[in-house]
């Protein structure tokens, strides 16, 4: 197995898109297989050494930086735990896909588009590992129709930190009420509590998913490497549409755009009307114009901003459908001649060129700056959503502080981005973060909807769940890792 102990080969495992500095390690290493991962794991319980596992290290909020010192710290890299991913048709109506922890996702996109099928979660950046994916329950424009990852998750491999293993299928390891068992491949017998945590009934990343009578599956879907080492995914996959067609609207101001916005949400939920997006994002007159040098037909005068529209046609139903569309944004005065439209997948994917682009610029911002990432991540219920939008820009209003906000108004969850010109401004965009994470927890929202806690947001994650259900995730925590090897500093 390949290990790398020298300052280069480490150095590029410190950090991950959050900017977050202070990473420390003594050594990476580079299974290829679970064997591996297990051997790994039982020498750092040996040895007294903490590990971190590191993905693609796409994430947002510190989960892979290592935080467990540079004398007895270990990164434990899953991007050599690729096999080529498997379908399998066993039921021909439930297809799936099989993949390792390292398998990109453009790579398991590829694999499963040879057979006519796409995995919809669909995080922003294709790199990110399908671990990864996993560790956080990640999700993305889809999850407006589709779900989060755990929605689409039918089995999962897992070396817990002892070096033991766990095979775990959807439906068949359900806790009975608030007490559940896994059996280890070696015959060990795990028992655990598993209380009612306060788990908000949106979308949702924030802490370990603890619920009575759940499947056991989904305590490993978003833990963020904390209680084992995910080294393989079985998804379950569904055949490409037969043709899409979508749209990038742009409206003058913002108050018809979040109406327009309402009544797609709505309409889109019932499965009678002819209407129904995949999609509902949004971005803000400040995220247009950080864009609009490479993107020269954004049109001029799109002060309310944009959102993007996305749907799935079935036969002769392309017609009507855009008749719909069409008289829902002119009754909603949208820019209707400068708005794109289209139904070919050169035209799709240049309306979605333009959507990613919007957090790579503050990405790239952020880096060019030196500056750690100050971003929202919070979604509330509907009802609470207009109140909570409010809040942000009258912040934004009074802060003086620059801001690009965009992201999934479908699921009433916005990224709200404070793009610091130096530290200077560090402070009081941490004191504007902390108003709009309290007013986020005072609608009943989430901290989280989908980036996770990592390091960055513990503090948070304690303010929403309280301390009785910081203590429940802990005893979790110690009942799978007795030690806490894995994931130091990250949730806790």
């Amino acid at each position: 197995m390949l290990v790398r102990r020298d300052p280069d080969s480490i150095y590029p495992f410190l950090r991950d898109a959050s900017n977050l500095a202070g990473g420390m390690a003594e050594a990476v290493w580079f299974p290829q297989h679970e064997e591996e991962v297990v051997e790994v794991l039982k020498a750092a319980n040996q040895q007294g050494k903490r590990v971190t596992v590191s993905g693609g290290r796409t994430g947002l909020v510190g989960g892979a930086v290592p935080q467990g010192g540079a004398a007895d710290g270990w990164i434990l890299s899953t991007e050599r735990i690729c096999p080529d991913p498997i379908i399998e048709r066993a039921d021909p109506t439930k297809p799936t896909i099989t993949a390792g922890a390292g398998t990109r996702l453009f790579q398991l996109r590829e694999a499963a588009a040879i057979h006519g099928l796409f995995l919809p979660p669909d995080p922003t950046e294709p790199t990110c590992t399908i671990g990864g994916m996993v560790a956080t329950n990640a999700s993305g424009a889809h999850t407006f129709r589709y779900g989060a990852t755990r929605q689409w998750v039918e089995q999962l491999h897992v070396v817990l930190a002892s070096g033991e293993r766990l095979r775990l299928g959807r439906g068949e390891a359900i806790a009975n009420g608030t007490t559940a068992r896994l059996q280890t491949l070696e015959g060990s017998t795990l028992n655990l509590t598993i209380p009612d945590l306060p788990i908000p009934s949106i979308k949702n990343a924030s802490g370990y998913f603890l619920k009575s009578g759940m499947d056991l599956v989904d305590l490993f879907i978003g833990m963020e490497g904390t209680l084992g080492v995910v080294t393989a995914v079985t998804f379950r996959v569904i055949p490409i549409p037969s043709a899409r067609l979508g749209g990038v609207i742009f409206f003058r101001a913002l108050e018809p755009l979040l109406r327009c916005a309402a009544e797609i949400r709505t309409r889109s939920r019932n499965p009678n009307d002819p209407l129904t997006s995949n999609i509902l994002e949004f971005a803000d007159q400040n995220a247009l114009e950080l864009v609009r040098q490479k993107f020269a037909r954004i049109p001029d005068g799109a002060i309310g901003g944009a959102i993007w529209i996305e749907q799935d046609l079935q036969g002769d139903s392309d017609e009507q459908a855009m008749a719909e569309w069409l008289s829902l944004f002119q009754r909603h005065k949208a820019m209707m001649e400068e708005s794109w439209f289209g139904q070919q997948e050169q035209e799709l994917e240049r309306m979605r060129a333009l959507r990613h682009a919007i957090p790579s610029a503050v990405y790239e911002y952020l880096t060019a700056h030196g500056q750690t990432k100050i971003g929202t991540d919070m979604a509330v219920p509907e009802d609470r959503f207009q109140e909570l939008y409010s809040h942000y820009r009258q912040q934004f209003a009074s802060s003086g502080l620059a801001t690009v906000t965009y992201g999934h108004l479908g699921n009433c969850h916005l990224h709200a981005n404070m793009l610091l010109r130096g530290g200077h401004e560090f402070q009081q965009a941490k004191l504007v973060y902390d108003s709009l994470v309290s007013k986020a927890i005072a609608l009943g929202g989430t901290v989280s909807a989908e980036h996770g806690i990592g390091k960055l947001k513990r503090s948070y994650l304690r303010q929403m769940l309280g301390k009785q259900a910081m203590e429940a995730m802990w005893q979790a925590k110690q009942t799978l890792d007795p030690n806490n090897v894995l994931g130091v500093g990250t949730l806790f």
